[in-house]
């Protein structure tokens, strides 16, 4: 993974503009991109994105290097907290 070409950064921006979209229509977004989001500075690339746009951030649950948890791996019972620290 760590090799390999980013061919998706442009296809994960329509994603992050999706969420703007969420945004003014009365949603809520969840951040969830796991243990792996650091890679290439991905994760920084979307917070500076939804950031500056003034989009409120959530997460399920954090990982122990600060990221938003991927849901695949956490329980069903979990609720949206706010991502203050993002």
């Amino acid at each position: 993974m760590t090799n390999q070409l980013n061919l998706t950064a442009h296809n994960n921006d329509l994603l992050v503009f999706t969420a703007l979209r969420c945004k003014i229509e009365g949603g809520i977004v969840i951040c969830a991109w796991g243990a792996h989001g650091g890679h290439r500075g991905r994760a920084a690339e979307v917070l500076a994105l939804l950031r500056g746009a003034g989009v409120p951030l959530n997460y399920l649950r954090l990982t122990d290097q600060g990221h938003p948890s991927h849901p695949l791996y956490l329980p069903y019972e979990l609720q949206p907290q706010p991502w203050a620290g993002a």
